[in-house]
């Protein structure tokens, strides 16, 4: 999936919007009061902060969630839009940050309820920068909510679901005129689209193919009928990867003749089968499957027959 599609940048762009509005209505009308003598006056929210003297808990509350919620919002949702690959952590942040700005409203009310039962001031009304306020915190976590349930994985560079760029693992054989090969089905309960990279031989006795890029560069691997090979970090490893979110013994895979076995060994980010939609669904236990693509930890490996 392409991370600067529209479905990605917008909920962020809505939300990043939506944070500075709070802040703005913190400037507009909060509390208008009518007089005889004095006509109409209006106080902002950053009026009434400004001439406070004595401070509550319920004062430092409100204040702190109507300050820090819209920039911890603000802050989710820029990170989200300037890195989109590997911002998902960060935009975890944008809903409690607008979770936060509306709780600020609340102990508005709260004070608000206390200050007319105490003073029973009459001709005082809440102005409406309260209410352009609590209006752009509610759009801000709807679309700060999106925003993190579109965001991708640290897979996201990858190309589009079902098709194979060179850029992520280039044929490790000599070429041959590429042919187009129809996907077929999964053999497991798992689906996804298999990929099989054109031009690739079949050596004497091989009869499998374990493709993956790292730090940019590709690498392929022959496997036999039977072989059990091993993929972590362990110095074991016949597949030795060295990115942080790959295990020391992270997953086992081997070539039964018709199909591929794979089977996580526990690991601390589970490996991930790449579906025909561009999602990754972890593997719990085992799984067969006749060819396709393993997310483990940020590597992309695929698996496929040698004579595909």
């Amino acid at each position: 999936m392409n991370p600067n599609d529209g479905r990605y940048t917008l909920p962020a762009t809505v939300a990043l919007l939506a944070a500075i509005a709070v802040g703005v209505s913190m400037f507009l009308p909060w509390a208008t009061a009518s007089s005889t003598y004095y006509g109409t006056a209006t106080e902002s929210f950053v009026d009434m902060v400004s001439r406070a003297t004595a401070w509550t808990v319920l004062d430092w509350l409100m204040v702190g969630g109507l300050v820090i919620g819209p920039l911890l919002g603000a802050w989710a949702a820029g990170a989200r839009l300037l890195s989109p690959t590997s911002a998902r952590v960060a935009s975890q942040m944008g809903p409690v940050g607008f979770v936060v700005a509306l709780c600020g409203f609340g102990l508005w009310f709260v004070e608000w309820g206390q200050w007319t039962n105490a003073f029973n001031t009459l001709g005082v009304n809440m102005g409406i920068g309260v209410f352009a306020g609590i209006a752009a915190a509610v759009v801000g976590l709807v679309a700060s909510v999106a925003a993190f349930r579109s965001a991708p994985g640290p897979w996201v560079a990858s190309p589009p679901a079902g098709r194979w760029s060179p850029s992520m693992v280039a044929p490790m054989a000599p070429s041959a005129p590429s042919q187009a090969t129809a996907p077929t089905a999964w053999q497991g309960p798992v689906p996804a689209q298999p990929v099989a990279p054109a031009g690739v031989g079949t050596a004497a006795g091989v009869v499998g193919r374990i493709s993956y890029v790292e730090s940019g560069r590709a690498s392929s691997l022959l496997v036999n009928a039977g072989d059990q090979l091993m993929i972590g970090r362990d110095v074991d490893a016949r597949v030795r990867l060295s990115d942080p979110r790959v295990s020391r013994r992270h997953v086992m895979i081997s070539w039964s003749g018709t199909g591929w076995s794979v089977r996580d060994l526990g690991a601390t980010n589970p490996t991930r089968l790449l579906g025909a939609s561009g999602t990754a669904q972890p593997i719990a236990g085992e799984i067969q499957i006749s060819s396709g693509q393993l997310l483990i930890g940020d590597v992309l490996v695929t698996l496929f027959p040698a004579g595909a």
